[in-house]
């Protein structure tokens, strides 16, 4: 599928957690505006995206809460998807410059 995919749609988006690491810090943002109920739904939600870069965090063998505290550090200097989570190196890093890369699809999917 991932081939079909790229023919389909052949655009690409960093890898290493870096789309799901913004998308949590929009969401804590937007849970803001929101009342008590929905607002704690929202950030259920934008912890469960979180969750995906930790995850590989961990299996990089780096400590989580360093980990996310530089994740969210470098997302709010930056505000783009380009800091995530580089395994080879157990470093959260600018994943631009490294080339490594995701299929926009599969995340649209996901």
């Amino acid at each position: 599928m991932a081939v079909k995919d790229v023919v389909e749609y052949p655009y690409v988006v960093v890898g290493g957690g870096a789309p799901e690491a913004v998308i949590s810090r929009k969401l804590r943002e937007w849970s803001a505006s929101l009342a008590s109920r929905q607002q704690l739904a929202a950030e259920k939600y934008a912890e469960a995206v979180e969750s995906i870069p930790l995850v590989l965090a961990e299996n990089a063998g780096m400590s989580l809460i360093d980990a996310q505290a530089e994740l969210r550090t470098k997302i709010e200097g930056s505000g783009k998807a380009r800091y995530g989570i580089d395994v080879f190196k157990g470093k959260i890093v600018d994943l631009s410059t490294r080339d490594i890369m995701n299929l926009l699809q599969s995340k649209i999917k996901s």
